[in-house]
């Protein structure tokens, strides 16, 4: 089955009469200027079990920062406080350009940081304290097994207890950049020192100079997906490719068990990006990529796969439902159970010029054998353009958090976060 033969403009129901899912999102808090600091670029947010986090430049000329908005128990206000706690940038350049939480646990990527004399990159972890719910104290740095100038190591990051992935998609000799590579640390209940321990490194089994492997990364469970967005395939540049990886318990490796990319035919000079973000939950798999194999329109599309042992299977492609040219429906990817947001923060025809939307698709609960189903869209409150509304995405249970970053010098800047309940 291809994937030029499923991208229709929208797939919805599958072809056994599935009944549509009524799931929709309702706005509950807008988080502006007033509450989000002046700085706040969209890098990444998160949500963990203490609240919202969100990179922010904390002070003028300053290093990256975060701010924590805190989660409220109370049930007729709004869900997060508007009273941040911030989180200084522990002298890390480009501190907060990906984050990830689990539980107790936050990881922080610093792709530019310096270590060994160079700009290879880190990433910070922070552990929740258990005297004070809301705050995080720096407990380990993590750092590339052989540091490179240009690796770029903490541009991607993902966490699953106990493992944490961490992406350098930039990685390679001089000759060779954007090679990448992906680090895997486990927490050891029994080291001392450093309790999260570098364990494998891993590349894709047609990992090629230029394939930027590494890019996006996301773990769950016992599979890890990893994106190589600018991958040759069959001779045509910018296709892309996505990794899957499996977890042997005996011994603890983490092993390739699929290579995955989109079927041909591939226009020529029409970048696809397939695996530009991906997401993981359980065994489902999604797949992200900018451009549509078989159209002329750059027209983005997102793939889903289920994984069985070590079988990994399409199952469902779709399309941007807007038909909308260079909306980059795909460039952000985001699963909690059986919901699924797909941002397109370039999308101009409903919100002006790069105004962006976020889809929402659904599927019946416990039957993953049931195709995604498109149950919303959203936009900005006052569809506003140029302000790419689903530049960062992030699910925290039924919330979920969407960044609306402005570009345009033409315009004040007045970046927001949007905090919806799906239900």
């Amino acid at each position: 089955m291809s994937l030029a033969s499923l991208t229709c403009c929208v797939l919805l129901a599958s072809a056994f009469g599935a009944e549509p899912s009524d799931r929709r999102a309702t706005l509950l808090q807008v988080l502006d200027e007033r509450q989000v600091h002046a700085g706040f670029n969209g890098a990444a947010m998160v949500m963990s079990e203490a609240g919202l986090l969100v990179s922010a430049q904390l002070e003028p000329d300053a290093n990256q920062g975060i701010q924590q908005f805190q989660r409220v128990s109370e049930p007729d206000g709004d869900p997060l406080s508007t009273r941040p706690i911030r989180i200084d940038a522990a002298d890390a350049d480009a501190f907060g350009s990906a984050m990830a939480a689990d539980g107790e646990w936050l990881v922080v990527g610093a792709p530019f940081a310096m270590h060994q004399g160079v700009r290879c990159g880190n990433a910070l972890v922070y552990r929740r304290s258990a005297a004070d719910p809301t705050g995080w104290t720096l407990y380990d740095r993590l750092v590339p097994g052989s540091a490179g100038p240009i690796d770029r190591f903490g541009g991607s990051v993902s966490i699953d207890f106990p493992y944490i992935a961490i992406g350098a998609a930039r990685a390679g000799a001089k000759k060779d950049p954007r090679l990448g590579y992906v680090s895997i640390f486990k927490w050891s209940w029994t080291k001392d020192g450093q309790p999260w321990e570098l364990v494998q490194t891993i590349n894709g089994s047609r990992s090629e100079p230029g394939d930027a492997f590494g890019r996006s990364v996301a773990i769950s469970g016992t599979t890890l997906v990893v994106g190589a967005p600018t991958s040759t395939v069959m001779g045509s540049e910018y296709i892309g490719r996505a990794y899957v990886f499996a977890l042997d318990p005996k011994p603890a490796v983490w092993r390739e068990i699929a290579a995955l990319e989109p079927e041909p035919p591939f226009k020529p000079n029409a970048p696809l990006l397939f695996g530009l973000s991906v997401a993981v939950d359980s065994s489902t798999i999604v797949i992200g990529s900018v451009r549509s194999c078989d159209s002329n329109k750059s027209l983005g599309a997102v793939v889903c796969y289920e994984r069985t042992d070590d079988q990994v299977c399409l199952v469902q492609a779709l399309a941007d439902p807007g038909c909308s040219i260079s909306s980059r429906f795909g460039d952000v990817v985001r699963l909690h159970g059986d919901l699924l947001a797909v941002a397109a923060p370039n999308e101009s025809s409903l919100s002006g010029p790069e105004g962006g939307c976020v889809y929402i698709f659904a599927r019946p609960a416990n039957d993953r054998s049931r195709n995604f189903e498109l149950t919303d869209l959203l936009t900005s409150i006052d569809k506003r353009p140029c302000h790419l509304f689903g530049s960062t995405l992030t699910f925290g249970g039924s919330l979920l958090c969407i960044g609306e970053l402005c570009l345009s010098e033409a315009l004040p800047i007045e970046n927001r976060v949007y905090i919806y309940e799906v239900r």
